[in-house]
This record gives structure tokens, C-alpha cells and sequence, in this order.
């Protein structure tokens, strides 16, 4: 059991992060919507348990984003509809309320 360092978002040129199955706890860092290069975020099959930070709503390069199998709550925010690039997004098995619909409109 862990937690996601914050100091990650200081690896500018990080292109791919696969933190999935680590038995990661609490909070995904804000810090992670630092990462302008990220191309897939992976953080899937841990025990994350708050809710998906804004600021992954700002990694305008990401292709892949997997969040499935943890404990993630709240809304879903509303700017994961403006990642552009998005080719494959599981956020299941989660624990969201609300609705997705509005949300993923705008992707393709």
C-alpha cells in the first residue's frame, strides 16, 4: 500500500505512466495534470478512494486513460469531454454519481 507522489508532475517529459495493480491509496495528485506530454495515464486496480482531479482535464495529449477497479468517487469532471485526443477511457467499477451523459459529447 502507497500513495501517488506529487513530485511526479515535475517529469515534464513523461510520455506513459502505468501505476495500475499497486495497491495505491487516497488521492490522485493534482499535481498529474502537470504532465503536457502524457500520452496514457494508467492507474487502474488500486484503492484510490477520492475524486478524479480537474487537472487531469488539462493533459491535452492524452490518448489513454484508465482509472477502472478503485474507489474513486464524486463527479466525473466535466472537462474529460474536452480531451480531444482521447482514444480509450475506462473509468468503471468506480463509485461516481451523477451522469456520464453531457459529459464525453464532445469526444470522437
Amino acid at each position: 500500500m502507497g500513495l501517488i507522489t506529487p513530485k511526479l508532475g515535475l517529469l515534464s517529459n513523461l510520455q506513459y505512466l502505468d501505476l495500475g495493480s499497486n495497491q495505491l491509496e487516497r488521492r490522485i495528485p493534482d499535481e498529474l495534470g502537470q504532465l503536457m506530454n502524457l500520452g496514457a495515464l494508467s492507474l487502474g486496480d488500486n484503492r484510490l478512494s477520492s475524486e478524479i482531479p480537474h487537472a487531469v482535464s488539462s493533459l491535452s495529449s492524452l490518448l489513454e486513460l484508465w482509472l477502472v477497479g478503485n474507489d474513486l468517487l464524486g463527479q466525473i469532471p466535466r472537462g474529460i469531454g474536452n480531451l480531444s485526443a482521447l482514444t480509450s477511457l475506462d473509468i468503471s467499477e468506480n463509485y461516481f454519481k451523477g451522469t456520464i451523459e453531457g459529459l464525453i459529447d464532445n469526444l470522437t
